[in-house]
């Protein structure tokens, strides 16, 4: 079980974009190769466009962090239900079942189905 203790914001970041199957070498906007946008607010030396890994992706407008995300998403994978997981991550319960269909998209359109 992933917990704040075993997993730090970078991992959290990586593991998800993975899962979404977001690439984080090109810039979402023009395409053009970026590095770097993993850990910060980088700009796009093509287009000017000022991209973080959220940028594009389905958690851009979330404010939860990724070791959040991470969770709630493992706890998902171990069938928690919307009220456990709300509780045990302290986040409420309408947000826990906006992102369990958010993430049930992203379960399905993936091929092995887990981080």
């Amino acid at each position: 079980m992933i917990s704040f203790e075993n997993i730090n914001e970078v991992s959290a970041i990586e593991k998800l974009l993975h899962f979404a199957g977001y690439k984080l070498e090109e810039c979402p906007v023009c395409g053009n190769k970026i590095a770097g946008r993993e850990f910060k607010k980088i700009k796009c030396s093509h287009c000017g466009y000022v991209v973080s890994w959220r940028t594009c992706t389905a958690f851009e407008n979330s404010k939860l962090s990724a070791s959040q995300l991470l969770m709630m998403f493992d706890r998902f994978d171990m069938n928690r239900s919307d009220a456990e997981v709300s509780k045990e991550l302290g986040i409420f319960i309408t947000t826990v079942k906006a992102w369990r269909f958010v993430y049930d998209e992203m379960k399905s359109k993936r091929s092995d189905k887990g981080f």
